[in-house]
């Protein structure tokens, strides 16, 4: 059974409405355990005792390291926090369809997680990884081996996360949800026709870049991965159905954000058209993507400043 619990200054009742338009548009999911909404961390601790005790220490630390909207599954259990701890995301609090779009993305996590995807996603990014391996060695010669290790890692463990939120995200669409996930990116992005106060926090379904956009590689990627979100499913609906709204987005996306990385942008373009023509829950694309994207880590690091000549 459902236990929902709201803390903080948000109104049960207009939780509990989004909840209810969601179910009558699609049905929520089965075995859902426990859904909880709130504007403050703290209030995690009042469905700790609800939470399976071996699983609890778990489910703690993988919400305190980056206390945003996410759902956790472990075992049979399934757990979806929607966090209004930012200012940049309190229109979640007025705003319903924003609201069903954030919770309606946590449900999909959940039934894409329920028929194998996160492990066939992480299954071929590690294919995709060994098969690049003898490639990376060979950087090993030209910039410090940890450094080297550390850029696949920071993207690889990126585009993980980036990859499952276009699955969802493609898959709300298609289910004709998709108006309430381009309410909250929309929200998120263009709140009142202004950029979110810094352009350095990016929104994905589970993490959010918080770290100066430097010139370090990791950075710089994991930035425009974390726009791709946006920048995928909702190109593919424009070219399907001509969705407006869904254009004015992408493009707002491409001249407020992309244009603060526009290098790296401009290197990631042919991964985003790939995925924008040929998402697919399959191996062949998964594998595709993963080789792109280290394909072009490759190239950034050679052209890095931190190459060098070949180590004696």
């Amino acid at each position: 059974m459902l236990n929902l619990t709201v803390r903080g200054n948000i109104r049960p009742e207009f939780v509990k409405a989004a909840l209810l338009d969601i179910y009558l548009k699609w049905k929520i999911p089965r075995n859902i355990e426990e859904i909880l909404v709130i504007d403050d961390p703290k209030y995690f601790k009042e469905i700790e005792k609800r939470i399976p005790r071996k699983m609890r220490k778990e489910f703690q630390e993988t919400y305190f390291e980056d206390p945003t909207s996410m759902s956790i599954t472990s075992g049979k259990f399934d757990l979806i926090i929607i966090s209004i701890s930012s200012k940049t995301e309190n229109y979640l609090k007025t705003n319903s369809e924003a609201l069903q779009g954030v919770i309606s993305h946590e449900l999909m996590h959940i039934v894409q997680r329920r028929k194998g995807l996160d492990r066939k996603v992480r299954s071929d990014a590690i294919r995709a990884y060994k098969e690049f391996r003898p490639r990376i060695r060979k950087l090993y010669r030209y910039m410090d081996k940890n450094h080297v290790d550390q850029i696949f890692a920071e993207i690889g463990r990126q585009a993980n996360f980036v990859l499952k939120d276009l699955y969802a995200n493609d898959a709300l669409i298609k289910l004709n949800l998709g108006n309430g996930i381009l309410a909250d990116y929309s929200n998120y992005y263009a709140s009142s026709g202004r950029l979110i106060p810094s352009i350095n926090y990016v929104k994905t379904g589970h993490k959010k870049i918080t770290r100066k956009i430097r010139t370090d590689i990791a950075n710089s990627v994991n930035y425009i991965l974390g726009l791709m979100p946006v920048i995928v499913p909702f190109g593919r609906w424009y070219l399907k159905s001509k969705n407006k709204n869904a254009k004015i987005l992408v493009d707002y996306i491409g001249d407020h954000y992309e244009t603060k990385m526009s290098h790296v942008a401009k290197e990631m373009d042919s991964i985003i058209k790939y995925s924008i023509k040929n998402l697919k829950d399959s191996q062949t694309f998964r594998k595709s993507f993963f080789r792109k994207l280290f394909l072009l880590t490759e190239k950034l690091i050679k052209e890095s400043d931190e190459y060098e000549f070949e180590r004696q």
